[in-house]
């Protein structure tokens, strides 16, 4: 894309054009700016017409990873007076969701059916409340109310953008928690849990934010948390340095700055593009003497479509904490979440530092659109399925100084490799089945929900 000003030296060789109007089509809800935001064109650019395509699939692109719409076309057409004029219709997807909430206490669906025994006590269940376009800003309310084995009260707000005019938002978010069985240490590489009939373990979690966004790729978060956690005696005497020192109880400010660069095609399941994501914490600002770490994490993800038919990832992962103090229940990890080794599943690594690689082949083996039976003559009248073969290999390693003596896979090189399946659909819903060897010889089949380059998941169990 070129301005008037930087066109001199080409408009003997190039046919172009200037955007006169941008018009939006189906956004009943949405605001017009919200979607604009997300374009790389805008009314009176001046448009390369041997660029016009490549830049309409990157605004369709950007503007369907905002996950508001359940499809994106841009188009442009020149009128009569030279000038061109740029149409986007997007299809709005349910913006409300009352819908039951039902989840896992453990780490994966695998180790929940194996080694819990896929014991029912183990659900949380609840209502999600969600409304991902509250007042058409592209701003997200979220109310969750859980119970069963936590129970749990969250809220979180968040708008992206304060006006039309501005690139700056933020939100807040608060949860409490509490929990009748826990996991207490790490033995063996796996997790020992401890249940009472009172409560052994509540959490409070509340914080507020400022995103700035600087152009539709990137974007710096400030946040400022507050943490507590309180155990039981009984937990504190099990495990002294579950909090540290044999304490019972945990508080502490945080402050937070992300910076991400996210430039992929497709969020729900990217096949093409980067994401870059760095992360800088202070735990512990002086107010209370419970923490005093520093933290720092760093991703990078490399997508690359070969052809229309075979994709190759990757993706790095590093994260360090620094601290004179290291309590059980901030340490990091691997085996939470989507960040472990693919193959150890059943393995909690814990320590100081960590380094997290993962590499995939995939090929596209079926893309259809099916019928829905069941909501005809509405935006689910049909429902389009993606599957994708895929081979991957995954390495590891936790470094570790305080947990070690009881946990043989700490300080080990860990790798894997294997073979899956995924398939995709509508509002982000990806399932992969895996076959992987470890490094140990161990051989297992595993199913997963979400992406397995862990780009979008947030996991912070504190």
């Amino acid at each position: 894309m070129l301005t008037a000003a930087g066109l001199t030296a080409q408009t003997d060789t190039a046919a172009y054009t200037v955007i006169d109007t941008i018009i939006m089509v189906g956004n009943e809800k949405t605001k017009s700016y919200v979607i604009e935001k997300q374009m790389v064109v805008h009314t009176g650019d001046t448009l390369l017409l041997s660029e016009a395509d490549s830049l309409m699939l990157r605004s369709r692109n950007n503007i369907f990873n905002t996950g508001l719409f359940l499809s994106v076309t841009t188009n442009y057409f020149i009128n009569t007076q030279g000038t061109a004029q740029v149409i986007v219709t997007v299809d709005e997807r349910w913006f409300l969701f009352p819908k039951p909430w039902i989840d896992l206490a453990d780490r994966n669906i695998n180790y929940w059916w194996f080694e819990q025994n896929h014991s029912l006590n183990r659900l949380e269940y609840g209502l999600d409340l969600i409304h991902y376009n509250l007042t058409g800003h592209g701003d997200r309310l979220n109310f969750r109310t859980v119970l069963g084995f936590t129970q749990k009260l969250e809220v979180l707000y968040e708008r992206p953008f304060l006006s039309p005019t501005s690139e700056t938002g933020g939100g807040f978010y608060a949860m409490y928690a509490r929990n009748r069985q826990t996991f207490i240490n790490t033995i063996n590489n796996e997790q020992l849990f401890f249940e009472t009939g009172p409560f052994l373990r509540d959490r409070i979690k509340a914080g507020v934010f400022v995103r700035h966004r600087q152009g539709p790729y990137r974007l710096h978060i400030g946040q400022l948390r507050y943490n507590e956690t309180t155990i039981s005696d009984t937990v504190a005497v099990l495990n002294p340095q579950y909090l540290g020192s044999g304490k019972t109880r945990q508080q502490f400010f945080s402050v937070f700055y992300s910076f991400i660069d996210d430039k992929v095609d497709n969020r729900s399941y990217p096949l093409d593009g980067h994401f870059l994501r760095v992360d800088l914490q202070k735990r512990g600002l002086g107010i209370f003497d419970d923490v005093d770490q520093y933290y720092v994490g760093a991703q990078f993800n490399r997508y690359h479509a070969f052809n229309a038919k075979w994709y190759g990832a990757w993706m790095l992962n590093g994260r360090l904490n620094i601290a004179k103090e290291y309590p059980y229940f901030l340490a990091e990890n691997l085996g939470y979440c989507e960040n472990f080794v693919r193959g150890y599943e059943y393995y909690v690594m814990d320590g100081q530092a960590v380094g997290l690689m993962r590499s995939n082949l995939r090929f596209k083996a079926l893309d259809f659109v099916a019928e829905s039976p069941l909501f005809r003559n509405t935006s689910f009248s049909t429902v389009p399925i993606q599957a994708y073969l895929r081979v991957f290999a995954d390495a590891g390693y936790v470094a570790d100084d305080t947990f070690t003596a009881t946990n043989d896979l700490n300080n080990t090189f860990l790798y894997s490799a294997g073979l899956g399946l995924d398939v995709t659909s509508y509002y982000d819903w990806v399932f992969r089945f895996e076959g992987a060897v470890n490094a140990l010889g161990e051989f297992g089949l595993y199913l997963h929900i979400g992406l397995d380059l862990n780009t979008y998941e947030n996991c912070s169990l504190w």
